[in-house]
């Protein structure tokens, strides 16, 4: 009985409580803390879902819940549902800028998709296997019936050609942390020779305090994060194949969603009632920027082809100039390597399983 005491109030173990409870306390009082990139953090300590059990994590819930009501309204009434939108031909951007974005960005014709995105990827990093995790023959059962962690052992060549295969018809996440200054210098060539893209994209790293996190996602069929999500984050997408729709939210919402940390995002178990949700449609050759911490969901436009690759994108995963967890990640990831900061050091911060089984319960009776 003793062992579980701590689940009774946070649905984390006692040692991992600790450490949570001594960041959080260390930097609450810093004025770094109560900006709209760090202050959704206090969500990773709270219980949205009537749980049994954990009273003290609720009350954290209720408190934040209340906090955001007021800032949630004022959105409500001011109902602004646009992007801000750039375009090549007149641009006014430059990559600080970008960088300290606080809502989302899209930049339309930043870069030449070419008509054959795969080949030129598997030209590029085929050859590549992700190295965000320890590699598996068979990926773990997913957080919450939503996020699966992409840790198989194949190439990205090897993924398309799943992706591709009538009888998978799959998609996946292949996950490269750009931890060697000639990486980060390799991937900019590329994209600003191969797909013209425009310097102050590409050099938005420069501004991150962690290495650029790259993310090639591909969709067969339909989108792979179809339902609100938040990352800590500024995220900067490049779409290279087919047409997608994203529907965001400011972090104010966060509550609405009844999220649960799953050790990489914040996902939402509940769509919010709202009718002023950020939409737009990102076409090949878009750039959109991403704001750390905002709600997201997408769903793929057009009709789905047989042995036809739905969706290809390029993604950049920094952190804002202001962010406290970029000179955490960085220093650790330096010192230990990403594997070991991901797989040792994210648990614990992490909900145990018999939370999200009982969350899983909750949401299914709601």
């Amino acid at each position: 009985m003793a062992a579980n005491h701590a689940k009774a109030f946070f649905p984390i173990s006692t040692p991992r409580l600790f450490i949570l409870g001594f960041l959080t306390v260390f930097v609450s009082f810093s004025k770094v803390m109560m900006t709209e990139a760090n202050f959704p953090t206090f969500h990773l300590l709270a219980t949205y879902h009537p749980v049994e059990g954990y009273f003290m994590s609720r009350m954290i819930a209720q408190a934040l819940a209340t906090f955001l009501k007021p800032y949630q309204e004022k959105r409500e009434q001011e109902c602004v549902r646009e992007v801000i939108e750039y375009s090549l031909g007149n641009h006014t951007f430059d990559a600080r800028t970008l960088a300290d974005a606080d809502w989302p960005v899209v930049i339309r014709g930043a870069f030449d998709a070419g008509s054959n995105p795969a080949e030129n990827l598997m030209a590029w990093l085929g050859n590549t296997r992700g190295n965000l995790f320890s590699p598996c023959e068979q990926e773990p059962e997913a957080v919450l019936g939503k996020e699966v962690r992409p840790c198989l052992n194949m190439t990205l060549e090897e993924k398309i050609v799943g992706a591709r295969d009538p009888l998978r018809r799959r998609g996946f996440a292949h996950n490269l942390v750009l931890l060697k200054k000639e990486d980060i210098q390799h991937h900019t060539s590329v994209l600003e020779n191969m797909w013209g893209t425009h310097p102050e994209i590409t050099h938005i790293w420069e501004h991150s305090q962690i290495v650029p996190h790259t993310n090639i996602a591909v969709a067969s069929q339909q989108s792979l994060v179809n339902y609100y999500h938040a990352h800590l984050d500024l995220a900067v997408v490049w779409n290279m194949h087919g047409t997608k729709h994203w529907s965001l939210l400011h972090p104010d919402y966060l509550p609405d969603t009844l999220p649960v940390w799953s050790g990489n995002a914040l996902l939402g178990t509940r769509t919010p009632q709202t009718k002023c949700v950020v939409e737009t449609v990102q076409k090949p050759g878009d750039v959109l920027i991403m704001p750390p911490w905002w709600l997201h969901a997408t769903r793929l436009l057009g009709s789905i082809s047989e042995n036809q690759i739905r969706s290809i994108g390029y993604n950049q995963h920094l952190t804002q100039p202001g962010s406290i967890f970029g000179p955490v990640v960085s220093f650790l990831e330096n010192m230990l390597g990403p594997k070991v900061v991901f797989e040792t050091m994210s648990p614990m911060v992490t909900p145990n399983v018999d939370f999200f089984n009982a969350v899983a319960k909750a949401a299914s009776a709601v």
